[in-house]
Protein backbone atom coordinates (compact mmCIF):
# COMPACT_ATOMS: atom_id res chain seq x y z
CA UNK A 1 0.00 0.00 0.00
CA UNK A 2 1.27 3.52 -1.15
CA UNK A 3 1.85 6.51 1.46
CA UNK A 4 -1.06 7.89 2.83
CA UNK A 5 -2.22 11.47 2.00
CA UNK A 6 -0.29 13.94 3.72
CA UNK A 7 0.96 11.46 6.26
CA UNK A 8 -2.69 11.07 7.81
CA UNK A 9 -4.09 7.49 8.12
CA UNK A 10 -7.52 6.67 7.99
CA UNK A 11 -8.08 6.80 11.63
CA UNK A 12 -7.90 10.40 11.66
CA UNK A 13 -10.94 11.29 9.24
CA UNK A 14 -12.81 8.22 10.72
CA UNK A 15 -12.28 10.01 14.52
CA UNK A 16 -13.48 13.59 12.71
CA UNK A 17 -16.59 11.22 11.15
CA UNK A 18 -17.05 9.74 14.42
CA UNK A 19 -17.36 13.08 16.55
CA UNK A 20 -19.72 14.30 14.06
CA UNK A 21 -21.70 11.74 13.95
CA UNK A 22 -21.84 12.09 17.78
CA UNK A 23 -22.53 15.83 17.94
CA UNK A 24 -25.41 15.11 15.28
CA UNK A 25 -27.09 12.04 17.86
CA UNK A 26 -26.80 14.27 20.96
CA UNK A 27 -28.53 16.62 18.98
CA UNK A 28 -31.59 14.77 17.37
CA UNK A 29 -31.89 13.61 20.93
CA UNK A 30 -32.57 17.07 22.15
CA UNK A 31 -34.30 18.26 19.27
CA UNK A 32 -36.86 15.14 19.50
CA UNK A 33 -37.41 15.20 23.43
CA UNK A 34 -35.48 12.01 24.19
CA UNK A 35 -33.13 11.25 26.64
CA UNK A 36 -29.29 11.69 25.53
CA UNK A 37 -27.90 8.47 25.26
CA UNK A 38 -24.72 8.23 26.95
CA UNK A 39 -23.79 4.76 25.67
CA UNK A 40 -22.13 6.78 23.64
CA UNK A 41 -18.41 7.00 25.16
CA UNK A 42 -16.39 4.88 22.82
CA UNK A 43 -14.13 8.17 22.04
CA UNK A 44 -10.57 8.53 21.84
CA UNK A 45 -8.57 9.80 24.22
CA UNK A 46 -7.74 12.95 22.53
CA UNK A 47 -11.93 13.61 21.65
CA UNK A 48 -12.76 13.28 25.37
CA UNK A 49 -12.53 17.26 25.95
CA UNK A 50 -14.37 17.97 23.04
CA UNK A 51 -17.14 15.72 23.29
CA UNK A 52 -17.61 16.42 27.08
CA UNK A 53 -17.84 20.20 25.61
CA UNK A 54 -20.29 19.07 23.04
CA UNK A 55 -22.27 17.12 25.45
CA UNK A 56 -22.31 19.97 28.17
CA UNK A 57 -23.93 22.42 25.68
CA UNK A 58 -26.60 20.50 23.94
CA UNK A 59 -28.06 19.99 27.76
CA UNK A 60 -28.28 23.51 28.11
CA UNK A 61 -30.04 24.00 24.98
CA UNK A 62 -34.07 23.31 25.39
CA UNK A 63 -35.55 21.25 23.60
CA UNK A 64 -37.54 23.92 21.08
CA UNK A 65 -34.47 25.49 20.61
CA UNK A 66 -32.58 22.61 19.65
CA UNK A 67 -35.58 21.81 17.42
CA UNK A 68 -34.91 25.21 15.68
CA UNK A 69 -31.43 24.89 14.75
CA UNK A 70 -31.76 24.88 10.97
CA UNK A 71 -30.69 27.17 8.33
CA UNK A 72 -34.31 28.04 7.37
CA UNK A 73 -34.34 29.80 11.31
CA UNK A 74 -30.71 30.40 11.66
CA UNK A 75 -29.65 32.00 8.80
CA UNK A 76 -29.77 35.19 8.55
CA UNK A 77 -27.37 35.67 5.53
CA UNK A 78 -29.96 34.80 3.67
CA UNK A 79 -32.85 36.64 2.31
CA UNK A 80 -36.38 35.40 3.86
CA UNK A 81 -37.31 34.52 -0.06
CA UNK A 82 -34.35 32.81 0.01
CA UNK A 83 -35.13 30.91 3.26
CA UNK A 84 -38.02 29.60 2.45
CA UNK A 85 -36.51 27.40 -0.38
CA UNK A 86 -33.00 26.74 1.94
CA UNK A 87 -34.37 23.88 3.10
CA UNK A 88 -34.99 22.24 -0.75
CA UNK A 89 -31.79 22.97 -1.60
CA UNK A 90 -29.93 21.55 1.17
CA UNK A 91 -32.33 18.56 0.35
CA UNK A 92 -31.28 18.45 -3.36
CA UNK A 93 -27.41 18.23 -2.33
CA UNK A 94 -28.21 15.15 -0.41
CA UNK A 95 -29.83 13.57 -3.05
CA UNK A 96 -27.44 14.82 -5.56
CA UNK A 97 -24.70 12.36 -3.29
CA UNK A 98 -26.88 9.45 -2.85
CA UNK A 99 -28.25 10.62 0.42
CA UNK A 100 -31.60 10.88 2.26
CA UNK A 101 -32.71 13.28 5.16
CA UNK A 102 -35.41 10.87 6.42
CA UNK A 103 -37.56 12.48 9.49
CA UNK A 104 -38.19 13.38 12.18
CA UNK A 105 -36.17 16.21 11.28
CA UNK A 106 -36.23 18.44 8.33
CA UNK A 107 -33.15 18.07 5.98
CA UNK A 108 -32.01 21.79 7.06
CA UNK A 109 -31.93 20.74 10.52
CA UNK A 110 -27.93 20.98 12.02
CA UNK A 111 -28.39 17.09 13.15
CA UNK A 112 -29.19 16.19 9.47
CA UNK A 113 -26.30 18.34 8.37
CA UNK A 114 -24.01 16.70 10.43
CA UNK A 115 -24.88 12.81 10.26
CA UNK A 116 -24.20 13.57 6.05
CA UNK A 117 -21.03 15.60 7.29
CA UNK A 118 -20.26 12.66 9.08
CA UNK A 119 -20.95 10.03 6.61
CA UNK A 120 -18.75 11.88 3.92
CA UNK A 121 -15.90 12.01 6.03
CA UNK A 122 -16.44 8.29 6.85
CA UNK A 123 -16.12 7.54 3.07
CA UNK A 124 -12.95 9.73 2.80
CA UNK A 125 -11.48 7.29 5.61
CA UNK A 126 -12.36 4.18 3.90
CA UNK A 127 -11.05 5.53 0.96
CA UNK A 128 -7.64 6.34 2.24
CA UNK A 129 -7.35 2.87 3.92
CA UNK A 130 -7.84 1.60 -0.14
CA UNK A 131 -5.59 3.90 -0.85
CA UNK A 132 -8.30 4.74 -3.44
CA UNK A 133 -6.81 8.62 -4.40
CA UNK A 134 -9.52 10.00 -6.75
CA UNK A 135 -12.03 8.67 -3.81
CA UNK A 136 -10.32 10.53 -1.35
CA UNK A 137 -10.28 13.58 -3.40
CA UNK A 138 -14.15 12.99 -4.27
CA UNK A 139 -14.83 12.63 -0.63
CA UNK A 140 -12.99 15.53 0.80
CA UNK A 141 -14.12 17.79 -2.14
CA UNK A 142 -17.72 17.07 -1.61
CA UNK A 143 -17.02 17.66 2.72
CA UNK A 144 -15.27 21.18 1.95
CA UNK A 145 -18.26 22.43 -0.51
CA UNK A 146 -20.76 21.10 1.63
CA UNK A 147 -19.47 22.41 5.22
CA UNK A 148 -18.72 26.11 3.10
CA UNK A 149 -22.37 26.47 1.66
CA UNK A 150 -24.11 24.60 4.16
CA UNK A 151 -23.03 23.48 7.67
CA UNK A 152 -20.50 26.37 8.75
CA UNK A 153 -23.37 28.92 7.64
CA UNK A 154 -26.10 27.26 9.39
CA UNK A 155 -23.74 26.62 12.63
CA UNK A 156 -22.49 30.56 12.76
CA UNK A 157 -25.75 31.77 12.02
CA UNK A 158 -27.42 29.62 15.19
CA UNK A 159 -26.05 31.63 18.30
CA UNK A 160 -25.72 29.16 21.32
CA UNK A 161 -22.34 27.13 22.90
CA UNK A 162 -23.45 24.16 20.98
CA UNK A 163 -23.03 25.38 17.36
CA UNK A 164 -20.18 27.39 18.29
CA UNK A 165 -18.35 24.02 19.00
CA UNK A 166 -19.63 22.75 15.80
CA UNK A 167 -18.25 25.88 13.42
CA UNK A 168 -15.23 25.66 15.07
CA UNK A 169 -14.72 21.72 14.85
CA UNK A 170 -15.98 22.34 11.04
CA UNK A 171 -13.79 25.03 10.43
CA UNK A 172 -11.02 23.45 11.74
CA UNK A 173 -11.87 20.18 9.73
CA UNK A 174 -12.33 21.95 6.69
CA UNK A 175 -8.71 24.21 7.24
CA UNK A 176 -7.23 20.91 6.87
CA UNK A 177 -8.81 19.38 4.08
CA UNK A 178 -8.17 22.25 1.51
CA UNK A 179 -4.42 22.09 1.35
CA UNK A 180 -4.94 18.10 1.01
CA UNK A 181 -7.34 18.75 -1.76
CA UNK A 182 -4.30 21.07 -3.22
CA UNK A 183 -1.57 18.75 -2.46
CA UNK A 184 -3.30 15.54 -4.12
CA UNK A 185 -5.03 17.20 -7.07
CA UNK A 186 -1.34 18.10 -7.69
CA UNK A 187 -0.33 14.57 -7.38
CA UNK A 188 -3.17 13.20 -9.72
CA UNK A 189 -2.56 15.32 -12.12
CA UNK A 190 1.24 14.81 -12.32
CA UNK A 191 0.47 11.28 -12.69
CA UNK A 192 -2.41 11.69 -15.27
CA UNK A 193 -4.78 10.26 -13.30
CA UNK A 194 -6.96 13.60 -12.72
Amino acid sequence: MGKHIHNLNPTFFLGVSNIFGLASALLLYKATGDDIDDGLDDISPAAEKLVAELKEAVKRLSTEDAARLTSTDCRQDLTKAARLVWRKTVEAFYENHGYSAGEPLRPDHLAVQLAFASSILREAAMALARDDREEVVRYLKLFSRFASAHLIPTARGCTNGFTALITELTEYTNELVRPLLVEEISRLREAGEA
